[in-house]
C-alpha cells in the first residue's frame, strides 16, 4: 500500500500526467473543459478551479499550477504560454512593466496503439512566484501572473482558458 500511495504521488508531481484513453469522438462538437489546480508550496494546500479565472496569490510564495483539460472525445493538442507583469503607483509616480513576451509551447497528443486518444492530459507551471516589490514609499503594487492555454480535440474544436495569479497591496 505505501509503494502505490508513493507511485500516486510521484504522478501527480511530475511535469506531466496521462489518465484515460478512448476512441476519438470525430463529429464531438463540445469543447474540452478547461480545469486548474493551484498548488501553494508553503502550505500544501490545492485549489481547483474550471475556466478562465483570477487567483489571489501571497506574496514571495512558490506555486506550481497544473492546467488538466479533459474532454471526453479525446485530446488533439494542447498550447501554453504565461505572461506577467507589474504596476506600482507611489504617491504621483506611476510605473508600469510588462505585460512580458508569451513563448508558445505546443504539445501534440498522438492516439496509441490501438487508436486511442487521451481524454485528460495535465501539464504544469513550475515555480511561480509574485514578490510584489515596488520602489518607493506608500505605493500601491498590483503584480499578475496569466497563464494562457488551448486544447484541442478530434475534432478541431479548441477551447481558450486563462489564469491570472495576482497580488494586490494597497
Amino acid at each position: 500500500m505505501l509503494l502505490t500511495a508513493f507511485f500516486g504521488l510521484f504522478i501527480l508531481i511530475g511535469s506531466s500526467c496521462v489518465t484515460n484513453r478512448n476512441n476519438p469522438h470525430l463529429n464531438d462538437l463540445t469543447p474540452p473543459e478547461m480545469i486548474w489546480v493551484i498548488t501553494n508550496h508553503g502550505t500544501g494546500q490545492s485549489t481547483r478551479m474550471v475556466g478562465n479565472k483570477e487567483f489571489e496569490v501571497e506574496r514571495n510564495v512558490k506555486y506550481t499550477v497544473f492546467f488538466c483539460p479533459k474532454d471526453d472525445g479525446g485530446l488533439k493538442e494542447i498550447t501554453k504560454c504565461s505572461t506577467s507583469g507589474k504596476v506600482c503607483q507611489c504617491g504621483e509616480t506611476g510605473q508600469v512593466s510588462g505585460p512580458s513576451l508569451c513563448v508558445l509551447e505546443t504539445i501534440s497528443l498522438e492516439l496509441d496503439e490501438q487508436g486511442r486518444a487521451l481524454t485528460k492530459y495535465c501539464t504544469n507551471f513550475s515555480d511561480l512566484m509574485l514578490q510584489g516589490q515596488c520602489h518607493g514609499d506608500d505605493c500601491t503594487v498590483y503584480q499578475y501572473t496569466t497563464l494562457n492555454v488551448t486544447a484541442k480535440n478530434h475534432s478541431d474544436i479548441v477551447a481558450n482558458g486563462s489564469l491570472s495569479l495576482i497580488f494586490r497591496i494597497e
